[in-house]
């Protein structure tokens, strides 16, 4: 898959990419919580969960939110 060889490349992990908030996002996300959800339970706008999103899928190379999940499963960043 392209996104290890994008880390492995580097030395990099997930665990190192992803900001604290980041994770916080992505394990709301995982429970299939919408942006507007997780903008109310963090108090910020749905603008800046969209941004987080964003920023997680570009970082680990994922094309949508379940493609994010799964790698951060994968890579246990995250629990089921």
């Amino acid at each position: 898959m392209a996104w290890q060889t994008k880390y492995l490349d580097r030395g990099d992990t997930v665990t190192k990419t992803l900001s604290p908030r980041e994770l916080e996002v992505i394990n709301l996300v995982k429970l299939g919580d919408e942006n507007k959800l997780i903008a109310q339970k963090f108090g910020v706008s749905e603008q800046t969960i969209k941004n987080h999103v964003r920023h997680i899928l570009n970082k680990i190379g994922a094309f949508n939110r379940t493609q994010a999940v799964y790698i951060c499963l994968k890579e246990g960043i995250i629990t089921l």
